[in-house]
């Protein structure tokens, strides 16, 4: 582009710029003239655009630019024109436009009871004499309602010349207005507001009112340094009351201001007749961080009542108190004893390990619990060392509470010691030496552990070991590694440890961990056998499938064969590179060894899962056992669902097979149902909302409107007994094309709908008179329609009611 062209596109902007400022200024008046007209008619909900405008204009203004907007504010507020919701706005911008200019119009709305607030706040934001001039004036101009209000911006002010006109209005036989003005003398502070407030006549009622006003002064004369004159007031309101909720402040804000020469106070309240003060002392004295002052309580806890010095207890948190503290644990008073055993875990050190330990090592109940969890919480590295001189040379009893302590305190460092206790101390000492080291010990020190297993001289330590080792094992991220140690030991001195090792083995899930299991399975000792055999049926993963017929075919022991079908059936759901028709074999042979029908039916729930013809053979082999013939359906259905659309004519056969075979009516429902879908149907009723407009209650047990079509035929639909007319009405998601329905009654011809009319989107479809069921199932063919709802009416029912536990509404596929 050439610089000529680059100059006309400027020149053309700068003239239409021009153009526009004109036309800017040749609509201003007129504009102006609306915008004020607008803002004084202006109505909550209206639009605010002219309000918009000048709040615009606030919020950019430069100091010198806010008187012009002050005088625009208060044309509004003068205006005989302006609407009572443009005044309140006009108000409310004042707060940061308005001066001493203002005061004048703002308080004469201050006896107004609609704009009385927002002129308050108004005022109470413009700084200047004039302003505290005119609050005062409202005191006896504005009406008795309006004066707490006044009250109240004056005392926001902290006008101190408004003393001598609050003061009368402090003995007001208004509570409201007593109220306000007490607490506005409170808020003013200084020697003069004290001195009204205490000479103030209140009533009983507001006696409370006026205290609260001398501790709020007060707190005004602290902060302006007079802490010595402050405290003399909160002594005088502690002394002058009994209310606890002033006591309380009052206690607090001298506690503050004097710290240690308010022990006096403390003490005194500390042995208040009312339970509530006491507490709150106790909570105050702790909450100052003042140790001298928390000294000087703790000097005489003994003196205290008991729930005073438990509640100091249960708060401190200063290790300058632990002498207090260690003496308060012997106390007399078994509440005291509690907290102080509390406070040792928060302040305590190495020596109050020895008291914390004969407490914990005690009869049980909330102290011992209270030391244990002291013991663990104390902080320090010679409180490790305390714990393990103890655990090393201390009474019995002793020395297993701080192997206990250490282990709770994950103190790794103890675990040499520890391995050396579980050797050389009592039964009760070797024992929690040995759960110590399950929780502590590592890939280092496992080898040790195993050790101490092999060795261990009583069944009750072998245990321990055992379950020290393994838990040390299941924290090693190599189970290789962690299943070489115990393989090693393996051969063992004893059947004992033979078997402890194994049952250790089944939970590390290593190859040579599956090994020695498959080996020991062969061992002349039973108990060894045991551990092995059930080591295997437990294997976590599928690795060990092939090995559960052989223990089924081999065992004798009827636990072992059930154990072996079981874990084979688990196993089956694993993942182990198998292909189904690999599985469906395994799951054969379960079958065939099954020696009761509970397995069988555990194989049968497992054959199901896997979509392969021979899964499909075996279960439809089992259909004619009557114990089982259900769980047999179900699988056959699940398999034939899954393979339907690969080898339909052999999933119609073994559908086919259930209703030629079986007579359990779940069994022929569960084959009527999957009939239409291996048949190129597929029941839609799951997917819709059941309503019955009959306006009937429901009966008996029924669960609603929804059990007919939730698929569950533990639950059913059912009204109210002997009525002429009932209606179910199933509305699907959209438009389906139906070709037919099923129903399963309550029970076979009894409770179950006998005539009905069965409906699409309101237009009859068919009739049924006296509706013959075949083991409580009922198949209607219907003429294809295509419909959202489907509706029941049912006029003639089997027993007292039609109830339906299932409505099937099929589809073509």
């Amino acid at each position: 582009m050439t610089l000529n062209r680059y100059a006309s596109l400027f020149a053309l902007a700068f003239s239409l710029t021009f153009a526009s400022a004109a036309l800017a200024q040749d609509v201003a008046a007129p504009d102006a003239k609306n915008a004020e007209a607008e803002l004084l008619r202006y109505e909550a909900g209206q639009p605010r655009t002219a309000l918009m405008a000048i709040e615009a204009q606030l919020r950019a203004a430069a100091p010198a630019q806010l008187p012009a907007l002050e005088d625009k504010l208060l044309k509004v507020l003068r205006s005989a024109e302006a609407t009572r919701d443009a005044r309140d706005w006009a108000c409310r911008q004042l707060r940061q436009a308005g001066s001493e200019k203002s005061a004048a119009a703002l308080a004469a709305l201050l006896g107004d009871p609609q704009l009385e607030t927002v002129a308050r706040w108004a005022l109470q934001s413009i700084p200047g004499a004039k302003v505290d001039e005119v609050l005062r004036q409202a005191l006896t101009a504005v009406p008795a309602e309006s004066k707490a209000g006044v009250l109240q911006t004056i005392g926001s002010r902290r006008d101190r010349g408004a003393v001598a006109a609050i003061a009368p209005l402090a003995s007001d036989p208004n509570a409201a207005v007593a109220e306000a003005a007490l607490y506005a003398l409170g808020q003013i502070g200084g020697s003069r507001a004290l001195d009204a407030i205490r000479k103030s006549d209140v009533p009983p009622a507001v006696q409370r009112y006026r205290l609260h006003a001398m501790l709020v002064a007060a707190e005004q004369m602290e902060a302006e340094e007079q802490t010595a004159a402050a405290a003399k007031v909160y002594r005088e309101v502690f002394a002058e009351t009994s209310d606890t909720v002033i006591r309380t402040a009052a206690l607090g804000n001298a506690l503050r201001a004097e710290k240690l020469q308010a022990a006096d106070l403390a003490d005194a309240a500390l042995k208040d007749a009312s339970p509530r003060l006491r507490l709150a002392a106790a909570k105050l004295v702790c909450e100052t961080g003042d140790a001298p002052l928390l000294s000087a309580v703790l000097r005489s806890l003994s003196a205290l009542p008991a729930d005073s010095a438990a509640a100091l207890l249960d708060l401190v948190n200063d290790p300058a108190a632990r002498p207090t503290v260690l003496a308060a644990a012997k106390s007399d008073d078994p509440a005291i004893r509690l907290a102080a055993l509390g406070a040792l875990g928060r302040i305590g050190d190495a020596p109050s390990v020895s008291l914390l330990l004969d407490v914990a090592s005690g009869a049980g109940g909330a102290e011992q619990a209270a030391a244990r969890h002291s013991l663990q919480r104390v902080r320090g590295a010679e409180v490790d060392a305390a714990l393990a001189a103890i655990a090393e040379r201390a009474a019995p009893a002793q020395q297993a509470e701080a192997i206990r302590v250490l282990a709770a305190r994950a103190d790794v460092s103890a675990v040499p010691l520890l391995l050396k206790t579980a050797q050389d101390g009592s039964e009760a000492v070797r024992l929690e030496s040995l759960a110590a080291l399950g929780a502590l010990a590592d890939r280092q020190t496992l080898p040790a552990l195993v050790q101490l297993l092999i060795a261990a001289p009583s069944a009750d330590q072998r245990t321990a070991a055992e379950r020290a080792v393994l838990a040390a094992c299941q924290r090693i991220s190599e189970p290789d590694a962690a299943a070489a140690d115990l393989l090693a030991a393996l051969p063992g001195p004893n059947a004992e440890v033979r078997s402890s090792v194994l049952r250790i083995l089944a939970r590390i899930p290593s190859v040579g961990s599956l090994d020695a299991l498959r080996a020991a399975r062969r061992d002349t000792d039973a108990a060894v056998q045991d551990a092995a055999i059930r080591g295997l049926t437990e294997w976590p993963d599928a690795r060990a499938i092939g090995d559960m017929p052989e223990i089924a075919r081999a065992s004798e022991s009827l636990p072992h064969k059930v154990l072996a079908l079981r874990g084979l059936v688990r196993m089956a759901a694993l993942r182990g590179g198998r292909g189904p028709g690999e599985t469906a074999k395994l799951l054969g042979e379960a079958l065939s060894l099954a020696p009761r029908s509970e397995e069988k039916k555990m194989a049968l729930a497992a054959l199901g899962d896997v979509p392969h013809a021979a899964a499909l053979e075996l279960a439809a082999g089992c259909l004619d056992g009557k114990e089982f013939e259900v769980e047999a359906a179900m699988a056959v259905v699940k398999i034939a669902k899954r393979i339907q659309s690969s080898d339909p004519d052999r999933a119609k056969a073994a559908v086919q097979k259930i209703l030629d075979v079986c007579t359990a009516p779940a069994a022929r429902q569960l084959a009527e149902s999957a009939w239409f879908i291996v048949g190129s149907l597929i029941n839609v009723a799951p997917q819709a909302k059941a309503s019955s407009p009959d306006g009937l209650e429901k009966d008996g047990a029924s669960s609603g409107d929804q059990a007919a079509v939730d698929g569950d035929p533990a639950t059913y639909w059912d009204k109210e007994d002997g009525k002429s007319l009932y209606r179910l009405v199933v509305t699907l998601p959209q438009a389906e094309r139906i070709a037919a329905i099923s129903i399963m009654g309550y029970a076979h011809q009894q409770f179950a709908p006998k005539d009905f009319e069965i409906l699409g989107d309101g237009k009859s479809v068919k009739k049924i008179e006296n509706a013959e069921y075949e083991d409580n199932l009922l198949i209607v063919e219907l003429d294809e329609v295509t419909c959202t709802t489907v509706e029941l009416k049912i006029t003639g029912y089997y027993g007292g009611s039609p109830a339906v536990r299932e409505l099937g509404l099929y589809r073509p596929q």
